[in-house]
């Protein structure tokens, strides 16, 4: 049985054309819109970027004068992070990588095993605490510092 095409519409040449022009309009616009989209969130990045170099040259200058470091861990890559008033204060040189043992050396030797002991028990209760400890400087002398550990 043929088919009936008694109410089928017939689209002429124009109204393809016009539909394929409708088309390509709407896509053109969600690219330039996609474009200015990128722009933007280029520009704002920007922006996040320069503010945070910002405020890091802020904390620098504030620990540089306050005599006070900070330093990091990643605790994915067991990464240590030291500011450079934390090299300062320990008097090692920027390049050095920083490892626990570099900061038990600075320990006073009669220190160290309380130290570590105190710090893995306060790490095991997984609280924010301060720590007191005397470095030894290469010189000779010896630096009172408070480190704030938050696990």
């Amino acid at each position: 049985m043929p088919t009936d095409l008694s109410h089928a519409l017939s689209i002429s040449t124009l109204g393809t054309a016009g539909i394929a022009v409708a088309t390509f309009i709407v896509l053109g616009l969600a690219l330039l819109t996609s474009l200015v989209d990128r722009r933007f969130a280029a520009q704002t990045l920007e922006v996040q970027e320069e503010k945070l170099q910002q405020s890091e040259a802020y904390l620098s200058e504030a620990q540089r004068l306050s005599h006070t470091g900070s330093f990091g861990w990643r605790a994915s890559t067991g990464e240590i992070l030291w500011s450079e008033e934390t090299f300062r204060i320990f008097q090692y040189d920027k390049t050095t990588k920083p490892t626990v043992e570099l900061i038990l050396q600075r320990v006073h030797p009669g220190r160290r095993r309380a130290r570590a002991t105190d710090h893995q028990a306060r790490c095991a209760g997984w609280k924010d605490f301060d720590l007191n400890i005397a470095l030894l400087i290469p010189d000779g002398s010896s630096n009172m510092s408070t480190l704030w550990l938050m696990p």
